[in-house]
């Protein structure tokens, strides 16, 4: 029984069956008779099998062959599913997004939810802003031509919502009709957004 004692575990060699732990190389070790290897360089009756100090030692599994490589294959074809289905809902949210928003290169109402309700998400260069439906696109154009003629209009016509009360008119008003500078004011306004 002498050459079932003092055994030395071997790095790999044997797996803790208790705790699941490989056993670390160098760790002492015998041969009980009916439960195969077991911690401690001899038996002890007196320490329960199976418990701290007295583990008993299994082979580490081994994997079946091609086991890892048919685990890798299956674990690339759900990645692949998955990417596939990511593209295909990026596609549904953007053709949904581009129906909502539209391109407005030639200026025009947005449609969409508020800012309140998620508002409608875009991007100028690397900046993510934030518009609504309601609001209104002024084409490049239009915006340059307003400015040469009207400089401030815009900013004023956002911040107020409204021309009178001294609003921005570059021509004084020599005519009798109280109104007939606004009027003209409007109609450049037209003008200039409807031509290009």
């Amino acid at each position: 029984m002498a050459k079932d004692t003092n055994l030395v575990a071997k790095a790999g060699q044997f797996v803790n069956k208790r705790t699941g732990k490989p056993v670390p190389a160098g760790t002492k070790y015998h041969m009980h008779p009916q439960k195969g290897p077991m911690e401690g360089a001899v038996h002890d009756p007196k320490i329960k099998g199976g418990t701290k100090g007295h583990d008993f030692f299994v082979k580490p599994a081994k994997a079946k062959a091609g086991g890892a490589v048919k685990d890798l294959n299956k674990v690339s074809k759900e990645l692949n599913k998955a990417s596939k289905m990511h593209a295909g809902q990026s596609k549904r949210v953007k053709t949904i997004f581009d129906k909502l928003t539209k391109k407005k290169q030639d200026g025009g109402k947005l449609v969409g939810p508020s800012h309140a309700d998620g508002g409608i998400l875009t991007q100028v260069g690397n900046q993510p802003i934030e518009m609504e439906g309601g609001e209104y696109v002024i084409k490049k154009s239009s915006v340059d031509k307003l400015d040469k003629t009207n400089p401030g209009l815009l900013d004023k016509l956002n911040k107020t919502g409204k021309l009178e009360d001294g609003g921005l008119v570059s021509k004084v008003n020599k005519s009798k009709k109280p109104n007939d500078s606004m009027f003209s004011a409007y109609k450049r306004i037209l003008k200039a957004i409807t031509k290009d």
